[in-house]
């Protein structure tokens, strides 16, 4: 069996799945332009445009609306094509920290026709709650332990990640993916 946002189904039933995508996420959160100039700082606020998508695939960090998936309109359209070509299952690896939307997700599911399963756990040290610098690592298996079997607004995770580390890990990062092995 595999959990999704919609409940369990047989593992029969997934199809042809992507297994590692975001349909709901903030790397934005409360921080501001990484740019320096004021041409770059500009850019912050602008939308992306067939005009301006060389310069955001470059510079993303300068385009607010790079680092932000927030609109289950636009996702439930996206996995519509997806769906139309074929996909039906889907593993959304956005994690605690990153404003995962287990509601979101479950109507962009239910909307689109696809199998959403739902990750678990904390990205990079970054993005982590500030609780998790003070608990242990029993403490955080236990909290992706329940995201998995009580779940998270009533939607049960199915998979563990995405767990990151970056060059060189924080020990905080050390610490989720010790806890992300023990759970």
């Amino acid at each position: 069996m595999i959990e999704t946002v919609l409940g369990p189904i047989d593992s029969s039933q997934l199809g042809i799945t992507q297994v590692h995508e975001h349909l709901l996420i903030d790397l934005v959160r409360n921080r501001a332009s990484r740019g320096t100039t004021p041409k770059d700082l500009a850019k912050w606020d602008h939308p992306i445009t067939l005009e301006n998508s060389a310069d955001v695939r470059r510079h993303p960090d300068l385009y607010r609306t790079a680092e932000r998936l927030d609109s289950v309109e636009d996702a439930v359209a996206e996995l519509g094509l997806y769906r139309a070509a074929g996909g039906t299952g889907l593993v959304e690896c956005t994690t605690g920290g990153l404003r995962r939307d287990p509601l979101g997700l479950r109507e962009i599911s239910r909307r689109a026709g696809v199998h959403v399963v739902m990750g678990s756990g904390y990205y990079v040290q970054e993005f982590h709650p500030p609780e998790i610098a003070t608990r242990s690592i029993e403490e955080i298996a236990d909290d992706i332990v329940k995201e998995l079997t009580v779940g998270v607004d009533g939607i049960l995770a199915g998979v563990i990640g995405e767990i990151g580390l970056k060059w060189t890990a924080h020990s905080d990062e050390i610490k989720v993916l010790r806890a992300a092995a023990r759970a």
